[in-house]
């Protein structure tokens, strides 16, 4: 599927993830999150799309994955609130890890508040390596709308950045 292709289904498509989350049963945060990720995922792979009902097929499969996935990693979250039932194993100091895991924790907890647009362009630019035509495209918005959408993303995360290190 070609990128022209792939851009005039995305709204659709978009559609089809939130309805397939939502009916999960996540939140309306959660379920959009996951939408996000599953416009993602189908951009990665949108070369191998053959058509637009195959798109469909594919999106309401990986959506459905991510709440599967959700729901698990909740499952493992609740086991590591019982150090216990871990096994042991060769990890570096508990106090590192603990450090690392609060750093992880709080730097993907302050991407996860972004608005979800300012996540979606940030991960382009940052992640994918996308240009601002690239981006305005998949996601359907002006190249200068999403220039300021980066910008306000990083100057959010460089301001909370700021905090952390003052507080």
């Amino acid at each position: 599927m070609t990128e022209k292709e792939f851009t005039s289904l995305v709204p659709e498509l978009r559609q089809t993830a939130l309805h397939v989350c939502r009916g999960c049963g996540t939140d309306g945060m959660t379920a959009e999150d996951m939408a996000q990720d599953t416009m993602l995922r189908l951009w990665a792979i949108r070369k191998d799309i053959t058509s637009a009902q195959h798109a469909k097929g594919l999106t309401g499969s990986i959506a459905k994955h991510f709440c599967i996935d959700r729901y698990r990693k909740k499952r493992e979250d609740s086991l590591l609130l019982h150090p216990h039932l871990q096994a042991e194993s060769h990890e570096p100091p508990p106090d590192m890890m603990i450090e690392t895991q609060e750093n992880d924790k709080w730097l993907q907890q302050k991407l996860l508040e972004l608005p979800s647009t300012q996540y979606q362009v940030l991960h382009l630019r940052q992640v994918e390596k996308k240009s601002m035509e690239e981006i305005a495209g998949i996601i359907g918005i002006t190249p200068a709308s999403a220039a300021t959408i980066l910008s306000r993303a990083r100057q959010r995360m460089l301001t909370e950045i700021r905090r952390r290190m003052e507080g």
